[in-house]
Formats: structure tokens, sequence, C-alpha cells
């Protein structure tokens, strides 16, 4: 899920000037060259005592002000509005000042021409975003807008830093991180702010802990690292997402915006140490070819290391998607974009070629929006598709008031949604998560469709209300350590409405088990399907319709040992429970298989100390019990299955328990044997493949049929949002519980005679047409694709009936 800002500016010359010329003027106004310790910035800067500014703004989620850029950056640099504010509180430099306020007379004498394709690119991304958000199915890869505004930031956060150094040979670091701050924040923190107040209304307490969490992790902009460090959690992947988990991109290029000046002051301060006395100045120098070298070769290392990352952690991790250096080599191009086309005398491209390139660039990202996918590995190389065409389309307009597309990209509508994009992208989200809620229904098109359009108004509204006034808020302006005090201020107040939810979220999990025992056993849970019963209600609502922690298909019974407990990689799980107090002659089984074996535990355990059995468990989330590699995984946890599976098999065949149980979500963990055969074709073959070696050690095996489809064909969230009314999610049964590999290969097995059996308790959560979510007052599912706790127990009776019948087990 991203977007943000553009450049503000006021009118200007119209024909750009070779910005050489500029320089050598100033460089006579110039009393003394600045040393490279002029390149930082000292205490007064933090007092609001700094040179003019040139440029307003200029992030990849955002606006200019009238959608204008200089194209010419390098020659006219302007003053900023909230500078008028300021001039009382300026430094003495005095040829510092005379160069803003030429620049400022220039720039009011003559229009300058507008950048359209930025914001028609802002409006593409944001569009991108949101709809791939309300109809992902319609745009698979609108999540590539993200990486069209890193572009465009590092495009324009680095002309702007660039026309700094020409003009002031120096970047006031205070200055640029507080007018960052009244840019970007006073939207988002208003947009957290009602989050978590509507949260806390609206939605069940289950919600407010990670919630709480989220808001703290995106104030401080640091919610790509949250969501990085869980994204290397397995069980993650079921995790409904917050109102604030789209500010991860936002704490990215916060991120980048914290780092870059620091290098590209960096890569000056080392072109200065190393030019000849006398021309260490990059104002003073009238070719300052050493000062672009060193920022060019700066540039490109950090974009080649930071791809090269990408495409290595791509491949190994998941966390790849949010960690920041992994997207920095987006910026990087962007601002090596900025150091070729800035400060040119004649246009980037040929006219033709403009025309060609631009079109080519528009074309690309909306492919790219159709034909990506969630299956498409990205960031990595591919990122570099979406990123090449954007900055493809603002290298076309470099230079160029308008190009043949700009009919229609520089229309109101388009320009209006790129002017507005930031504050668009903050809301659209949050209202999609809290809308089901507020209406008690999922969101179908016309509710969608309203989405968008209160979107809109929503970031209308705050464009006008709170951005552009934060931006020329005369208090904070007028000192940067005010603008420093209000964001801490900011932070900590979110802090503690984080915190509160958390706080609340916990109170309320203390003063519930989230197992209720009902009164009518014989109506509760799978019974209720039970026609014999005559149960008055067996779809109605849940006695407890929250879902908690005590509800995991990960619990154990208190009996049971962990054998892995924190020293657990990749949602292995390895557990012993033993209820046959010693006895060597003591029936043993094993459970086996991926999170979908784990989620019958506590049914087996239940069973096997009731019975005086030993039982052990071996599960990897994510591990297909075939002999092929799972495709859609990342490298990481598709190495650890590749050698996980053979040491259980070998330990299995070593142990030589009585049965082995095994069950794995055969119907998602693609495989691919080379064949283009069906999945359920392919699995069933290669699981009759991974079981040969314990055939062939005539150990007995028995399959557990997986339960039928949750997030696959519905919302998870359904028995919530449906609380009064669960019936609404029922499902019809063929495609809720299509056919099972598992179920199919150990019919095609048993047929040869191999000892192989199997167990399906599909009537235990549908009837002969639906299947249901809530149960006899029980809810069925922990989260996407897992049984709830609660109902596991409840099946109990069941499978101990259905394992007596394979009679795979035997009794002693």
């Amino acid at each position: 899920m991203a977007g943000r800002r553009a450049l503000r500016g006021r009118p200007a010359p119209a024909t750009p000037r070779h910005f050489g010329a500029r320089r050598a003027a100033l460089a006579d106004e110039v009393v003394s060259a600045p040393s490279a310790d002029d390149l930082d910035y000292d205490s007064d800067d933090l007092d609001g005592t700094s040179h003019l500014d040139d440029d307003d703004d200029e992030d990849g989620f955002g606006e200019t002000n009238d959608a204008d850029f200089d194209y010419a950056l390098y020659a006219d640099a302007d003053d900023d509005d909230e500078e008028d504010v300021e001039d009382e509180d300026l430094d003495d430099d005095d040829s510092s000042v005379e160069d803003a306020e030429e620049a400022q007379a220039e720039s009011e004498t003559t229009p300058r021409p507008k950048r359209t394709d930025i914001q028609a690119l802002r409006a593409l991304a944001v569009i991108a975003v949101i709809i791939n958000h309300l109809w992902p199915l319609r745009m698979p890869g609108g999540y590539i807008g993200v990486d069209v505004f890193f572009a465009i930031s590092g495009f324009l956060i680095t002309s702007h830093l660039l026309a700094e150094f020409e003009r002031d040979g120096r970047l006031h670091l205070a200055r640029f991180y507080a007018k960052r701050a009244r840019r970007l924040l006073p939207a988002a923190f208003l947009v957290l702010a009602v989050s978590a107040i509507v949260v806390f209304i609206a939605l069940p307490y289950p919600r407010w802990g990670r919630t709480g969490i989220e808001i703290v992790a995106a104030a401080a902009y640091v919610e790509n690292l949250y969501l990085a460090a869980r994204s290397v959690d397995y069980l993650a992947a079921t995790d409904v997402p917050t109102v604030a988990q789209h500010y991860w991109s936002l704490s990215v290029e916060e991120q980048f915006y914290l780092v870059w000046p620091l290098l590209l002051i960096a890569l000056i301060a080392m072109t200065r140490k190393h030019a000849p006395p006398g021309r260490r100045s990059l104002i003073a120098d009238d070719r300052p070819r050493r000062a672009r070298r060193s920022l060019a070769i700066g540039m490109t290392l950090v974009a080649l290391s930071s791809l090269a990352l990408s495409v290595w952690w791509t491949d190994v991790s998941p966390a790849a998607y949010f960690v920041s250096p992994v997207r920095f080599w987006e910026f990087a191009l962007g601002g090596l974009l900025a150091l070729v086309a800035t400060g040119r005398a004649r246009p980037l491209l040929p006219g033709w070629l403009a025309q060609i390139v631009s079109f080519l660039g528009l074309g690309v990202l909306i492919v790219s929006c159709f034909r990506f996918t969630s299956e498409t590995v990205f960031p990595g190389w591919t990122a570099a598709i979406p990123v090449t065409a954007t900055l493809l389309v603002i290298a076309a307009g470099s230079g160029r008031e308008r190009l043949a597309h700009t009919a229609l990209t520089g229309i109101a509508p388009i320009q209006w949604i790129g002017n507005v994009s930031y504050s668009l992208y903050l809301w659209h989200w949050p209202l999609i998560v809290i809308t089901p809620y507020l209406i008690h229904d999922v969101l179908s098109w016309p509710v969608k469709l309203a989405i968008l359009a209160f979107s809109g108004a929503l970031a209308g509204a705050t464009k006008v209300s709170v951005e552009d006034p934060g931006l020329t808020w005369h208090w904070a302006m007028t000192r940067h350590r005010r603008t420093f005090s209000a964001m801490t201020t900011g932070i900590l107040a979110l802090s503690l409405m984080g915190s509160g939810l958390v706080g609340a979220a916990a109170a309320s999990n203390s003063g519930t088990t989230g197992i209720v025992v009902a009164e009518t056993k014989d109506c509760r849970g799978p019974a209720a399907l039970d026609a014999a019963n005559e149960c008055p209600d067996p779809f109605g609502p849940a006695e407890n319709p929250y879902i908690t922690p005590v509800n995991s298909f990960t619990e154990m019974p208190d009996a049971c040992v962990d054998h892995l407990g924190d020293n657990r990689l990749f949602n292995e799980s390895r557990w012993t429970c033993d209820g046959s107090d010693g006895d060597p002659q003591a029936i043993t089984i094993w459970l086996v298989g991926d999170s979908h074996a784990q989620q019958w535990g506590w049914a087996l355990a239940t069973i096997a100390l009731e019975r005086g059995w030993r039982l052990e468990t071996a599960t990897l989330g994510g591990c297909p019990l075939t002999d092929l590699d799972r495709t859609n995984f990342e490298v990481a946890y598709i190495e650890e299955c590749r050698s996980w599976r053979p040491r259980i098999v070998q330990t299995i065949i070593t142990e030589r328990p009585d049965t082995i149980f095994l069950s794995y979500f055969s119907r998602a963990e693609n495989i691919n044997d080379g064949t283009g055969r069906s999945q359920l074709a392919q699995h069933t073959d290669a699981i009759n493949r991974f079981w040969q070696p314990w055939v062939m050690s005539l150990i007995p095996i028995v399959t557990l049929g997986d339960i039928p489809l949750n997030d696959a064909i519905g919302d998870p969230e359904c028995s919530l949002i449906h609380a009064n009314d669960p019936l609404a999610c029922a499902r019809d049964r063929s495609i809720a519980q299509p056919g099972d590999p598992l179920l199919i290969a150990a019919a095609r097995s048993a047929a040869t005679g191999a000892w192989v059996g199997s167990i399906d308790l599909t009537d235990q959560f549908c009837d002969e047409t639906l299947c249901y979510s809530v149960i006899g007052g029980v809810s069925v599912y922990y989260d996407g694709n897992h049984l709830n706790r609660e109902y596991t127990d409840l099946l109990v009776p069941a499978l101990a009936e259905a394992i007596d019948a394979t009679k795979a087990v035997p009794k002693r």
C-alpha cells in the first residue's frame, strides 16, 4: 500500500536560463566562500534564524501550490510564502538575503510552467492504490502506486536540496526537517487521532490492542519496521489489517528524508575538501563538475547497493517489502534524474522522443497495475519496472510546458486528485477498515463507491483546513524549535491514545476467558447440526463473538510439553503430550503437517491424554507434505521446509509410531511439477510420493481432511461484522469445501492396498448445502483459515469416533 507531495512554487520565468550564468552572478556577490562546516546547520537555525528558503515543498505524496514546479530549478530558486513571515528572524548573511530576494523578485514577475505530469503521476498512483484496496481483483497490481510516489519523492526532494546548495552553498537541516514536519504531520496526526477514536467506539475490543500499537508506530514513523518484524511470523499473515497499516510507506519516506540530506552534505563536503584552494564553494565554482561527479557517484552507489539488497532480501524474507534500505534505490534513481534534468538550458529530451517516452512510461504504469498480482515477486527487480516508467514520464516533461498527453492528464479533476493525493491516501484506508463495522455488512460495490467519494471529500477538506494552514502556521514558522515541540507533543498525544487502546484491550481480555460453557450442550457447537437435537437456532449469533488469544489454534493442554518455546523458527512446532504414565507399551501417535495440522493438536492431545496415548506433534507453517517446494512463498520458508521434511520423515521411521496423522493446507500451498496440470492433480501425486517411505515401513497413515475455506471466499471478519446475523456469512458447500488433495491421495493409496486411511469432518461444519462461520453459538474460525480452539474442543467426540472407525490405532 503510499504517496506524498510536490513543489509549491511561485511564478517564474517561462524560458529557463543556464544555471552556470546564475552561479557566476551570485559568485560576484559572495564575500567569502563557506567552509565545509557551513554545509551543516548551526544552533541559530533551530531558532528560525535561517536563510530565506527556496521552494516550499516537494514530496511524492502531496501537492504543489497551483501545481507549479520550476523546470529550471537551479536558475530560479524562489521564496516560500512562509518565509515572508520569517523576515524578522533572518540572520545577517546579507549576500544570502540578497540572493533570495532577487530570486523572489524574479519569480514574481513571470509565471512558470506547471508540472502537470507530476501531478498526474500522483493522481495515477493514489488511484491505483485505492482501487487495489477496494477492488483487488480488478487492479491486482495497484500497489505499485507506492513505488511511483517513492520515485517522485526522490526526484523532487533532490531537486529542492540541490537548488538550496546552488543558492546558499549550504543545507539548512533544521529548516528542512521543520518544513517536512509542518507539511506532513498535521494531516497524518489528524487521521491517526480520528481513527483511534472511531476504532474504540466502533470496533470490537480484540481489535484495539494491535491497532493501538500500530498507531504509536505510525506516529513515530516506524510502522514499516513494526510490520517488517511481524512479517517474518508465518501466523501474522492471517492478521486483520489495522487502520494505521498504510503508514508503512510514509515511514519509509520519512526515513529517506532523514538520511538523504545527510548523504548529500557528506558528498558535497568531500568535494570541497579535495577542491583546489579558493574553489571550495559550490556557488563560486563556475563549472562544478567535481561536485556533480561526486553526487552522481554517491547516488549511483546508493542505488546499486539498495537494489542489490532488495533483490536478495526479497527472495529471502517477506520483511523486505517494508524495510527502508530495500526501497532507497527507488528514491536514489529519482535523485539521479534530478541531478541530470534540472539546471539545463534545454529540455532533457528532444520533442519527438519526449512524446514517445512519456506515453511509454504512462503505458507501462497502467499495464503494470493490471498485470502485476499478489504473486509477483516484489519489490526486487520487478519494482524497477514502475520506477523506471515513472522516471521516464518525469524526464520527458522536464523542460517542457506541455506534451500530447497533457490534454488528458492536465484536466482539472486529475490535477485536483494529484493535489490532494496525500490526504486521500491517509483517509481511504481507515474508511475501508472501519466501514464494515459501522454498517454491519461487508463492502458492496455501492458502499465502496461511497467510501471513494467520502475519501475525496475528506481529502479536499483536510487539504484546505489542515495541510495548507499547517504549512504556514505562523507560530511554528518563526522558530523551528516550535515546530519540533509541536511534533513531539503530537507524537506523545498519539502514543497516549494508542497505549490507551492497548490497555483497554488488555482489561477487556482479562474480563473474559473467551471460552463460553453453554448450559445446553446438545445445541452447542457442531452438535447443533444434528437434526435429532432439534436446536431452535443452530446458526444464530455467537455466545461470545470476540476471538482472543485464548482461542488460538496453537494452544495445547497444560499436560503437553513444548520442546521449542521461544527458540522456534519459521513457526515450527514440536510438542509431546504423554498420557501413558510411563508405560513403555503405550500407543504412540504422531501429528505431522503445517499449521492446518497444528489446528488439530488440541483435539488429538485431548484424546491421547484421555486414552493413555503418547502424542508427538511436528508441524511447520506453510510447508506442504510433498516432494515439491511451495511456489507462492518466500525463499527462507521454502529452504527451511526443504530441510525439515526429510528430517521428520526419517525421525518417524526411526521412532516407528503406531499411527501417523497428517494434514496440510493442500488447497492453497501451490506447487509446480512442470506438467501444467491442476493443483489438485499435482498435489495428489506429490503427496503419494512423499509418504511412500512410511508406507514402505508399514506405518499406518490417517489423513485429516481440511476445514472449509474462509478468507479465500469471504471476509474473515464476517461473523463479527454480522454479529447479530452470522447466517449472512454462510457459503455454498461446493465453494467452501472443494476437492481435497489429501483425501483423494488417501483413497488412491488405500486402493493399492497401502495402509492409508482418512477422516473427513465436513459434516461438522456444513449441512447438505451450506457451510457456516458460527454454529451452535460458537465461532468456527480463529482467523482467516484456522479453527477456533473452542470449536476444536467441541469436535473431540466426533474426531474420536472417526479415529475408531478407521481402525488405524491399535487397541491395547
